[in-house]
């Protein structure tokens, strides 16, 4: 759970500052949704194990998708480690507002946001 403290935690502080200051559009309520769950001990762990993975493997300069992003700040916890990231979810309301609220300025780091289904790929 350190890596959660250390690199996610800070991310959601920032979120929970910028939703407090007002700023979070009301026709997204996906943002305070996320807030009152991201820290329950079971999302806490898997947030927790997939940055274990994440950051031991991904360097500077490697490429990442977070797919099915939706809210979550996790693509900005690996942008900010200086990773090329892309983040994609199905529902394209969701990712016009990202796109639009340019989340980069909540984070301090540079996602791209694209409204991708990936269920028809096959591998």
């Amino acid at each position: 759970m350190v890596l959660f403290e250390e690199l996610f935690e800070p991310m959601l502080q920032k979120l929970e500052a910028w939703v407090r200051e007002g700023q979070a559009p009301n026709h997204i309520p996906e943002f305070e949704q996320y807030l009152q769950v991201c820290r329950w001990p079971f999302r806490k762990l898997e947030y927790a194990f997939a940055l274990d993975i994440l950051v031991e493997r991904l360097k500077p300069g490697d490429r990442y998708l977070d797919a099915g992003c939706g809210v979550t700040p996790l693509s900005h916890v690996i942008a900010a480690r200086g990773v090329q990231t892309d983040a994609c979810d199905v529902d394209a309301r969701l990712i016009e507002h990202l796109r639009v609220l340019n989340t980069g300025r909540i984070y301090g780091s540079q996602v791209t946001f694209s409204c991708q289904d990936l269920i028809p790929i096959t591998h």
